[in-house]
């Protein structure tokens, strides 16, 4: 018998590939706001003792739900129920509730008090990353087969994988519990499902679809769009029916939520929320009519504009001219691209029409991350030209630096430098780095987003405790980075040995990926 051939498996590949993406969103932890806490509280609510567990309200943690005290992310229907709830899509919620059942008796068999401020802290730290980190980490190997369908070779799969979950919001909101880019995770996986074919994949793309809307109601247009794919091409109409079947979980799942929480299935969470948010007339309280000045920030504006602070997707949407009559481009290829270009637009015209579009304190536009999937996928299927690659990895490295700061400092950044949070950022970034090489003095402590390190504190505190935002463990457990805690290191320092280990991975990864190829 022959000896088999000894080399690298696929399976080294991906999990190579699966580190790189895990460790680079693990390695930040960037705190909370109204959003995270609106996510956290039922989480707690139904696990921890007390007269709500077992229930997702959160009466217990809103002491003065008008002034917003916890959060103002809030969901209260007094026609049906007494209670308050959080005004989000249920997914993270429902993911949230088993990781933080295990985390917290095995806190309490270990001796350490699972409710103690610390605890509290890291706890939620701990939460998201199996809620947020691990399923985008798992995302990035579908993303990876999806690229290499679609006709690239591994090292080009590799390097537009990489340039998804580095280059895009991807980074930046999966350091915290936004539930964004979870739901772009399960986008990915459902994509790369539906897209390889076949009816047992369609069943798998169903379910991925329908938990992706339950993760962000933003998803929608995704799920609906690929039973809609699959319907209109004769060959896949059997698989549109496995795609209908398997989303038939979440939707039960969904409706029944919303059933027992707002009295009906068709009632969404934040129908339910502040009347400041809610306007009448708009369909849900919240939709109107498509904004010109939302087109404007949410494109090309320096204040959100995805296509300012991520470049390289402008590359991306030069594959559409494989749309046009006459265009020589191969029948799948040309599928994926309406499809693409469906959730594109759709996604897009839906954050123009939502009354607060802006997304709040964000440095980014988060309603746009379940679309993000779709712009990269597309530059694997521009037509080549020999300025292509110059313009992918000039773009490329402007928009990952772009998410290293996003990520370093907060994606919940104020518009505190010209109305925009991504200037703020990056002021905040080389302000550390020029104290840090000795260029300037040490700002003074003056208070949350002033504080001489890289992060932005929080302005309220995450439970009713007896201590001050001032309090040393806000200071240290509120927002970090695993270089802070875990080695002691200060400012960009602390940053220097992800550069390191990234790096390690991304040449390991570059290693197999030749080696694989021979």
């Amino acid at each position: 018998m022959k000896p088999r051939a000894s080399g690298p498996s696929p399976r080294a590949l991906g999990a190579t590939l699966f580190a790189i993406v895990f460790i680079s969103n693990a390695w930040f932890h960037n705190g909370y706001g109204w959003n995270q806490t609106a996510r956290l509280d039922p989480i707690w609510a139904f696990v921890e003792p007390g007269p709500n567990q077992g229930t997702l309200r959160i009466d217990d943690f809103l002491p003065d739900p008008e002034r917003g005290i916890n959060t103002g992310d809030w969901a209260h229907n007094p026609e049906f129920s007494e209670h308050y709830y959080s005004n989000k899509a249920p997914g993270v919620t429902l993911m949230g509730i088993p990781c933080y059942w295990l985390i917290y008796h095995l806190e309490r068999l270990a001796g350490i008090d699972p409710v103690s401020i610390a605890s509290v802290l890291v706890n939620s730290y701990l939460i998201n990353l199996f809620v947020t980190v691990l399923p985008v980490a798992v995302s990035a190997l579908f993303f990876f087969r999806l690229v290499r369908h679609l006709g690239r070779s591994d090292e080009e799969a590799l390097w537009l994988t990489l340039l998804l979950y580095a280059g895009t919001l991807m980074l930046p909101f999966s350091t915290m519990l936004w539930a964004h880019t979870t739901a772009a995770a399960f986008v990915v996986m459902s994509l790369a499902c539906f897209v390889l074919g076949g009816r047992r994949r369609a069943f798998i793309a169903g379910l991925l679809a329908g938990a992706a809307v339950l993760t962000d109601y933003g998803a929608a247009p995704f799920a609906v769009s690929i039973v809609i794919a699959a319907a209109v091409v004769p060959a896949r109409r059997a698989d549109a029916r496995a795609i209908v079947l398997g989303g038939l979980a979440p939707v039960l799942i969904f409706a029944t939520y919303h059933l027992a929480l707002f009295g009906s299935p068709f009632r969404l969470a934040t129908s339910n929320t502040i009347e400041g948010i809610l306007h009448a007339g708009d369909v849900l309280g919240m939709f109107g009519y498509p904004s010109w000045k939302a087109l404007w920030g949410l494109t090309f504006s320096s204040v959100r504009g995805i296509f300012f602070s991520m470049p390289v997707l402008l590359v991306g949407l030069l594959a559409f001219r494989g749309l046009r009559r006459g265009a020589e481009v191969d029948t799948g290829h040309r599928a994926f691209l309406g499809l693409a270009l469906a959730n594109v637009v759709a996604v897009l015209l839906l954050n123009m029409s939502y009354n607060t579009w802006q997304g709040g304190v964000s440095a980014g536009a988060r309603f746009q991350i379940v679309a993000l999937p779709f712009y990269i996928a597309l530059l694997a299927l521009v037509p080549k030209r020999r300025w292509m690659p110059h313009a992918v990895i000039g773009l490329g490295a402007i928009s990952v630096a772009n998410m290293f700061v996003i990520a370093s400092v907060s994606p919940m950044a104020q518009d505190a430098l010209h109305g925009s949070p991504f200037f703020f950022t990056w002021a905040k970034f080389l302000g550390v780095m020029k104290v840090d090489l000795g260029l300037a003095a040490a700002p003074p402590l003056g208070g949350p987003l002033s504080r001489g390190s890289l992060h932005v504190y929080p302005t309220f505190l995450l439970r009713d405790w007896s201590i001050t935002l001032m309090d040393p463990l806000i200071a240290r457990y509120a927002s970090f980075n695993l270089g802070e805690r875990l080695l002691g290191l200060q400012g960009v320092w602390s940053l220097v040995p992800l550069g390191v280990i990234e790096g390690a991975l991304v040449g390991m990864a570059m290693r197999l990926v030749r080696r694989l190829q021979v």
